[in-house]
């Protein structure tokens, strides 16, 4: 996940590209106000393209994902990408919760 400082440099930067020191207040609040509501990530560089399409696997090489055309494999299953958006947002959250729940605990 980004960082708060590597969002507000960010976002300083499309702001005022020549000076975003200039506006890096503005830019910390910004960054602040996206992360009380949103996951920003990094999104992962694909792992391989072939004739069946982009895939992405995790770090011991299990295929995660594969978008073939319009298609988006997720293990056995196929979705639409507005399926896949959906399914993607609820994990990101659900990701994000765990996390927050692990800070609580002693």
């Amino acid at each position: 996940m980004l960082s708060r400082d590597e969002l507000a440099d960010l976002i300083a930067e499309q702001l005022m590209p020549a000076a975003a020191e200039l506006v890096m207040g503005p830019a910390i609040e910004l960054a602040n106000a996206i992360l009380e509501g949103y996951a920003v990530v990094k999104l992962p560089e694909s792992s391989h393209i072939d004739e069946h399409g982009v895939s992405w696997n995790s770090a011991d090489g299990r295929p995660l994902v594969t978008v073939a055309n319009e298609d988006v494999w997720a293990g056995d299953d196929i979705l639409d990408a507005d399926a896949a958006e959906g399914e993607g947002l609820a994990l990101l959250a659900a990701a994000r919760a765990a996390r927050a729940f692990q800070v609580r605990l002693p």
